[in-house]
């Protein structure tokens, strides 16, 4: 009997972490909705539509648990305040500042607009050396950017160093796994099951067995956040209430 516990018990850990592809997400989100007719002309979901809503989930899951990061530099130009970051781009976690000429990296902080206009009500025009940074919806809504304040001077110029997370790409052939393939996400992929399901039963009015499939997701990201990180709790550039300036 013990035996048979511990073969049991380690055949579903194996399961858990088994990687999901997109085809294997597809079939399992079919059968919980009950969309497995092998014939496509009598299935209520293409595969199209399937993928748009498994992409959807992970969005949603990557925008709930900021688990993936990476670095990159950029360089600080005079009198140049804004900066274009990659399309990926999701929040910053780091961001520090390298004065040409030094060999020390300091830590900018984070400031919110009005943060920024409690500092100085001229700030967009204030140059010197860096000491906030401040993120921000471009202009015209193609990207994300990051602002330094103040804007470096010519005296002042010098390298960036960000840490950011980051938006995984969609998945789009049968063989893609979710969150760019990362295998120490690979426990994590019923998630996006979990939700993708949610997001169908929800269209189909069926409000009760959404909330059951979203609460599944949730206790998933709630595991998530506890494992792999704190759960992000302040959205970069942005007031809500009338809390202290950051």
């Amino acid at each position: 009997m013990e035996k048979l516990f511990l073969a049991v018990f380690f055949g579903l850990f194996a399961h858990a972490a088994a990687a999901l592809t997109l085809a294997d997400i597809r079939t399992q989100v079919r059968r919980n909705v009950r969309d497995t007719s092998a014939d496509t002309n009598f299935q209520r979901y293409s595969d199209a539509v399937l993928t748009d809503t498994i992409n959807s989930a992970q969005r949603e899951v990557v925008n709930a648990v900021w688990m993936l990061s990476t670095d990159t530099t950029f360089s600080a130009a005079a009198g140049t305040m804004f900066y274009d970051q990659p399309a990926n781009f999701l929040a910053p976690l780091k961001v520090a500042f390298q004065k040409s000429g030094t060999s020390t990296r300091v830590e900018l902080t984070e400031k919110s607009q009005a943060g920024l206009y409690s500092l100085n009500q001229n700030w967009e025009s204030q140059t010197g050396t860096p000491i906030h940074y401040y993120v921000r919806q471009k202009p015209d809504a193609s990207v994300k950017q990051i602002g330094l304040y103040p804007a470096p001077a010519a005296t002042s110029l010098g390298t960036v160093y960000l840490t950011y997370t980051y938006t995984p790409d969609d998945l789009s052939a049968d063989s893609d796994e979710p969150f760019n393939g990362a295998p120490w996400l690979r426990t994590y992929h019923k998630v996006i099951v979990d939700y993708s399901t949610g997001l169908l039963k929800q269209i189909e009015g069926k409000d009760s067995d959404a909330t059951g499939y979203f609460n599944f997701a949730a206790a998933g990201m709630n595991r998530m956040k506890e494992r792999l990180g704190e759960m992000p709790n302040y959205n970069p550039g942005m007031v809500t209430g009338s809390g202290t300036n950051r």
